[in-house]
């Protein structure tokens, strides 16, 4: 892992980042100045948002969540507070199945308005858990896993398959392309299994506040 020089060049630290510049200065085996990487306004802004943040990192995990075959069912999700913002930098998703002839799941990754169904409501509350901060603070976010009923409103952007045969996803979240999720909104995790498969679901979705 490459080294990154931050651009008040005090300090530097090891990220991944996927960009051209990154890449080329890998490819010479070279230190580069994150400031090469930041060339477009919204690429520099999300960067100062990200360094400027609290950074109370957190992690909201699930697991057993039993599936409905062929329902979409939301799995996991998280709420933020009032006026605080949530940044997403990890989501990963996975399956227990033991029959390799059952097609893929579906797995969706949707942004929630929470007009019904908040964490909590028809679904069992799971508690973020705070890590990698030495700072005694309180998470203020809200968690939730195994919907009965699905929350609204959901607005789906992405979408991919998982086997549902033992099979895991993982969707890394670069710095410069994290998701924001505004105050009293959220992030939310669905899937669908497909007909005469019934597997766990398990996953989570990693954050700082």
């Amino acid at each position: 892992m490459k080294h990154l020089i931050i651009p008040d060049g005090k300090f530097r630290f090891p990220i991944w980042m996927y960009a051209k510049s990154y890449d080329r200065a890998h490819q010479r085996r070279e230190r580069f100045d994150l400031r090469e990487l930041c060339t477009e306004a919204h690429h520099r802004q999300r960067l100062a948002d990200f360094l400027k943040c609290a950074g109370n990192l957190w992690g909201v995990a699930a697991d057993s969540v039993a599936m409905t075959a062929a329902t979409l069912q939301t799995v996991l999700a998280i709420k933020c507070p009032t006026n605080i913002c949530e940044t997403i930098t990890n989501i990963d998703a996975g399956f227990d199945g033991t029959d390799s002839t059952k097609a893929p799941a579906i797995v969706q990754v949707a942004a929630c308005t929470w007009a019904t169904n908040s964490p909590g409501t028809a679904s069992t509350s799971v508690t973020p858990a705070l890590y990698g901060s030495g700072r005694p603070e309180t998470l203020q976010l809200t968690a939730a896993k195994h919907w009965t009923s699905q929350p609204t409103v959901l607005t789906l952007f992405r979408e991919f398959l998982i086997p549902t045969y033992m099979g895991s996803g993982l969707i890394p979240l670069p710095l410069t392309n994290t998701i924001i999720a505004g105050g009293g909104n959220g992030c939310a995790i669905n899937a669908t299994t497909p007909t005469g498969s019934t597997p766990n679901f398990a996953g989570s979705i990693l954050g700082n506040e």
